[in-house]
């Protein structure tokens, strides 16, 4: 049959198979075939087995190779995702840490390690500019009786009270810390003159002894405060501390006499 229709001579592309068998039935009845023929290779098969089973086996290998690189892909976007949340919670926890490190936890101010620092930067920067500081040296009155007599989360309302009072009386270019269990310092920045501190430390006393509700109780707090000034008391952290804190007991001593003295 091949040689009757000659395909390689011939370019006729895709035919369907009912042409292609009307064409061999034409050459059988006038005697120029047979019955015995096949019409291999000249019938349009769209979906010729061995193509068939070639493409299978394709779409086998692109579905296997797709799986492992969705796993793949699966796996790295869930390791991202999973370094991302440690990343974020190491963060959360230095952040944690540093809080602790620097700021009181209860009243949420400064602390002596975060206080300190500052102060000597802020007497660096003062030397450089020839301005004065300020720091003030304030402790509670007969704040253990508080504690003694209402309970250690009286006297802790208390103290919170008290950094709010000092915060909410100095500027925001001032600081104040916590230093000890009822030890607050303040450094007072750019001060004008004498009167300018010793009217913030009256605000000071003035607003810490307003009286703290406490479970049904008013509690009420004083506090004596004392002052050194640089560079005229000094001009090192250490020696305005000390400075501040004789004059703190100087004024605790003249406020206990003055009730002594009132009984």
């Amino acid at each position: 049959m091949r040689e009757l229709i000659l395909p390689d001579l011939i370019e006729i592309g895709h035919m369907n198979p009912g042409r292609w068998q009307r064409m061999a039935d034409a050459f059988i009845d006038v005697g120029l075939g047979n019955r015995d023929f096949s019409l291999e290779g000249f019938i349009y098969d769209p979906n010729p087995p061995h193509q068939v089973e070639k493409l299978k086996k394709v779409i086998v290998w692109a579905i296997g190779i797709g799986s492992v690189v969705l796993l793949v892909a699966t796996g790295l976007l869930l390791g991202w995702l999973r370094l991302r949340k440690e990343i974020a919670l190491r963060k959360i926890a230095e952040e944690e840490v540093r809080q602790l490190a620097y700021n009181d936890p209860l009243t949420g101010i400064p602390n002596r390690n975060s206080f300190i620092p500052y102060a000597s930067k802020q007497l660096f920067s003062a030397h450089r500019t020839e301005q004065k500081i300020a720091l003030c040296f304030i402790d509670l009155n007969y704040f253990k009786t508080i504690n003694d007599k209402h309970g250690h989360r009286a006297g802790d309302a208390v103290l919170k009270h008290v950094a709010n009072a000092i915060t909410s009386v100095i500027r925001e270019s001032d600081m104040a810390a916590r230093i000890g269990g009822d030890e607050f310092v303040v450094l007072l920045t750019g001060i004008q003159d004498v009167e300018d501190t010793q009217r913030t430390t009256r605000e000071i006393q003035q607003a810490i002894a307003q009286p703290v509700r406490f479970e049904g109780h008013d509690l009420s707090i004083t506090a004596s405060v004392g002052v050194a000034v640089y560079p005229d008391d000094g001009e090192l952290i250490d020696d305005l501390m000390s400075k501040a804190d004789t004059a703190m007991f100087t004024d605790k001593t003249v406020t206990k006499l003055a009730w002594l003295a009132g009984k």
